[in-house]
């Protein structure tokens, strides 16, 4: 796949980035190319499993999902997480979509995903960031944390009432990607981006929100038949 500068993302109307990666479900690839010409498929970039957001994301797209099928649109989600790790997560959180292992990155790079750098002084968004604009972005993860709080506080609530153990790997996962912005992309049977959003692309104070199913339909409902 061909990488993009971070914060060029893919534009509506040019073709899909392809890609091929492993499943976390079983000994097989996920291909873009398994899906055009049959269908038109929604892919989902995400972070790793160790992104509390991430985890809530994929379960909201699990539900999304079962109402795309209906319209032949699939679902593909794709993760940081090193294969055998997510394997592992998933073997006792079985997903209800199809979900595949980027540890490289490659299809993240390859949609131009903002990936800002952390900065001293002045920052420019997407492209860099403070560290102290990112902790002033406060969330309150859909309702789930009684006020809006900073992202990395909300962060370990949400892990804390999931259960989830960070490992050794999660830990170095989320060191490299906890900056990695996440992104939508509707893609149709010919494989050409129709739709697409992504995280906080205008703002910083939009980090971790998220599509609604109904966005997410409304986008799908203006597929060519």
């Amino acid at each position: 796949m061909t990488e993009r500068e971070p914060g060029q993302a893919i534009e509506i109307g040019a073709p899909a980035p392809r890609f091929s990666l492993p499943s976390v479900s079983g000994e097989r690839l996920v291909a873009l190319d398994d899906y055009v010409g049959r269908s038109a498929v929604l892919v989902a970039l995400l972070r790793g499993v160790y992104c509390a957001f991430c985890r809530r994301n994929i379960a909201q797209l699990e539900k999304t999902a079962e109402s795309l099928k209906s319209r032949q649109v699939d679902t593909v989600v794709v993760v940081t997480t090193p294969l055998e790790r997510a394997r592992l997560y998933y073997r006792y959180r079985p997903a209800q979509v199809c979900i595949a292992a980027d540890p490289d990155l490659s299809a993240h790079r390859a949609y131009g995903l903002p990936w800002p750098r952390l900065v001293k002084g002045t920052s420019q968004w997407p492209l860099s960031v403070t560290v102290d604009e990112f902790e002033r972005v406060a969330v309150d993860a859909d309702g789930e944390v009684p006020e809006p709080m900073p992202i990395s506080q909300v962060g370990r609530l949400l892990d804390r009432a999931d259960g989830f153990e960070y490992t050794a790997i999660d830990e170095h996962d989320a060191e490299r990607t906890w900056n990695l912005m996440t992104g939508l992309f509707l893609v149709d049977r010919e494989g050409m981006v129709r739709w697409r959003y992504i995280e906080a692309l205008a703002d910083v104070t939009e980090l971790t929100r998220f599509p609604s199913q109904d966005d997410i339909e409304a986008a799908v409902g203006g597929l060519s038949p």
